[in-house]
């Protein structure tokens, strides 16, 4: 019998050769000159501005996600960042990054300490699709999965997919970049754009 999985999730990850000892130095000098904002952030730091460094963004857009046969350049990709640091028991809410404008989300570690938090992707169906029968018997009714993240890695996703931090647990810094990348939707849809639009 064969099995199609015809609405899968796709969630990327990979790693990246950054200079993270000098991402958290920059890190660090936003988080003395800017005051905190709290958005999905329950305790920690997340800020109000965005951590500027090219290498870093142009890493982070070379790296996007694409199909072979609907190239995107970096040079399409637009990138907007804030910092997360979490410190013992700090941790962020669940919550989407939805917004029909963005093409995805993601993270990257710059630093991950033993204990300190995992990210938690929820299930898209929803509270309806949870206590069906079939869920419980074909996926033992999971209703999230939980991504084991180390300094380094980066995770793209789709900004409307839910998603929290636990708690810290240590007392090390938890330090993150998270981001939302856009693309000229017209440019994605490619030649039948403007038919689509009709």
């Amino acid at each position: 019998m064969h099995i199609t999985n015809l609405f899968s999730t796709p969630v990327w990850i990979d790693h990246l050769n950054l200079d993270n000892k000098r991402l958290a130095d920059k890190v660090y000098d936003i988080e003395s000159n800017h005051k905190s904002v709290e958005v999905s952030n329950r305790g920690g730091y997340q800020s109000p501005v965005e951590l500027e460094d090219e290498e870093f963004i142009q890493v982070i857009k070379a790296h996007t996600p694409t199909r072979k046969d609907k190239p995107i350049g970096v040079d399409d990709i637009g990138l907007f960042n804030w910092i997360n640091i979490n410190r013992k028991g700090h941790y962020n809410q669940r919550h989407t990054h939805v917004d029909s404008n963005i093409f995805l989300s993601g993270v990257y570690y710059i630093k991950v300490p033993e204990d300190s938090g995992r990210i938690r992707l929820y299930d898209p169906r929803g509270a309806l699709f949870e206590s069906m029968t079939d869920h419980v018997y074909f996926n033992d009714g999971h209703v999230y999965n939980y991504i084991n993240i180390e300094d380094g890695m980066v995770i793209y996703f789709p900004s409307w997919l839910e998603h929290d931090v636990e708690a810290s647990d240590t007392n090390e810094d938890r330090i993150s970049v998270a981001f939302n990348l856009f693309v000229d939707r017209h440019k994605i849809r490619g030649m039948n754009s403007l038919e689509y639009l009709k």
